[in-house]
């Protein structure tokens, strides 16, 4: 193999790790923001539930004090 071969192939391999590289780094933030927006969606459900738990008790709170 000659050397314009063998310097070929080793500028090939460098594009082909840079290219590998990107890919990887975009598939992570990729999956990231998959799971920072589920747990973002699970974090409102919670406060949502508790909002309406609290919203339900004050109504009956304010029920009870307008009977008496």
């Amino acid at each position: 193999m000659s050397i314009e071969t063998s310097t070929f192939w080793i500028m090939i391999g460098t594009w082909v790790a840079g290219i590998g590289t990107v890919g990887a780094v975009i598939t992570s933030l990729y999956l990231a923001s998959k799971v920072i927006s589920t747990i973002h969606d699970t974090f409102r459900i919670k406060i949502d539930k508790t909002l309406a738990l609290k919203i339900m008790t004050e109504r009956k709170r304010i029920a009870n004090s307008s009977e008496n």
